[in-house]
């Protein structure tokens, strides 16, 4: 990247991002396997596509950071200015092109771990640019810090935006069963559509289609009931907490203010 792309504050500030060692995410490697296990150990092939975007976005950005060092290395006082010249940056993004390929390679608990880290680090790049580089468009007086880059830093920040901001919003969740000795046959969408299908409830769009053309739904017609909401879950979860012989000092209404918390903090922030 340019002379300011490089700018050592940003690249600091994107290496304290990355938090940690990559050593948190190298584990043991799962037999080997062909393309259709990779596949099938990600989530199915929509998830899998998305983790293989990332990776090649992570890549991409990677590559841009390299050019930037290696183009500055040979007109500048290298020694003296290396964190200027993206040297963090490089460092940054090999440890997220790391955890992005062992999301792809690992099993799915180690999986989530490294597709967590690197969302999270993805994330902090992605902030610094649209503080640099995309607050200022939308300002009167201010300019974007690394204007001088001019197409090179739109498409850096355009492969950064999918993979710090599209992938995580739109990549479906994989379904992790509460008890994993009881895992549901039929899993409700809520637990396993994308974040931002969550957040705005359009899993729930083909059923109020369905509910549209019918005087009213049938019961099977209904989605299941998620594994976190069944009547043996919540009795085993919160039994203590509402079991008036055993907290006989605490009215019953602050048991079920405890055990629905974040139902009510939603409902309440909601209106």
């Amino acid at each position: 990247m340019g002379p300011h792309i490089g700018e050592w504050k940003r690249d600091v500030f994107v290496t304290i991002g990355c938090g940690g060692s990559v050593r948190v995410s190298l584990q043991h490697l799962p037999p080997r396997q062909g393309p259709k296990g990779f596949i099938e150990r990600a989530g199915g092939p929509v998830i899998f596509s998305y983790r293989i975007t990332r990776l090649a976005a992570c890549v991409s950005l990677l590559a841009f950071e390299t050019w930037g060092l290696l183009y500055y290395a040979g007109i500048a006082e290298w020694y003296d200015t290396i964190l200027e010249y993206g040297l963090c940056g490089v460092w940054a993004y090999t440890y997220m092109s790391v955890l992005a390929l062992l999301s792809v390679l690992c099993s799915p608990a180690q999986a989530r771990l490294a597709t967590s880290h690197s969302s999270v680090v993805l994330a902090i790049a992605w902030v610094v640019f649209a503080y640099r580089d995309l607050y200022p468009l939308a300002t009167l007086t201010k300019e974007p810090m690394d204007a001088e880059d001019g197409v090179v830093l739109w498409a850096y920040i355009g492969i950064l935006t999918i993979a710090a901001v599209i992938v995580p919003l739109f990549v479906p969740r994989v379904y992790t069963p509460i008890d994993p000795k009881r895992s549901s046959e039929v899993i409700h969408p809520e637990q396993s559509v994308s974040i931002l299908s969550r957040l705005t409830y359009s899993y729930l769009d083909s059923l109020i289609l369905k509910a549209r053309k019918v005087a009213h739904l049938e019961l099977d017609q209904l989605p299941p009931v998620p594994d976190y909401d069944e009547a043996t879950h919540l009795v085993t979860k919160n039994l203590l907490i509402l079991d008036t012989y055993i907290r006989r000092k605490r009215h019953i209404f602050f048991g079920l203010l405890s055990t629905m918390r974040y139902e009510y903090t939603a409902v309440f922030f909601g209106d």
